[in-house]
């Protein structure tokens, strides 16, 4: 299983614009979260977690599972934004779209 601390330096690493120091700042963490995280190789607290992934314009999940497409974090950041009568409209119509489809039949 890929941890948490190996997908973050590839994305530091991805992104020359993109510093240890300048992700804890956008995410609101200490200046030296990020930095103790990787030098320990430490996962972070999912609290942490979740903080850092927003700052990358993430959802854990996504970040986690580093294959999503753009559009596809972009959904699921929007969708925990959402209250859950919201999300359960969403899923009816959702269900009710594919059941529509030819190869749903």
């Amino acid at each position: 299983m890929t941890e948490f601390v190996d997908i973050l330096l590839e994305k530091l690493a991805e992104n020359p614009d993109l510093t240890e120091a300048g992700l804890a700042r956008k995410a609101g963490l200490d200046n030296s979260t990020i930095r103790q995280m990787i030098k320990f190789r430490r996962n972070p607290r999912i609290d942490t977690a979740v903080k850092i992934c927003r700052a990358l314009g993430e959802t854990v999940e996504t970040f986690m599972s580093q294959k999503s497409s753009p559009a596809m974090s972009e959904l699921l950041l929007l969708l925990e934004q959402l209250t859950p009568a919201e999300r359960d409209f969403l899923l009816a119509a959702a269900r009710g779209l594919h059941a529509q489809r030819p190869e749903a039949k």
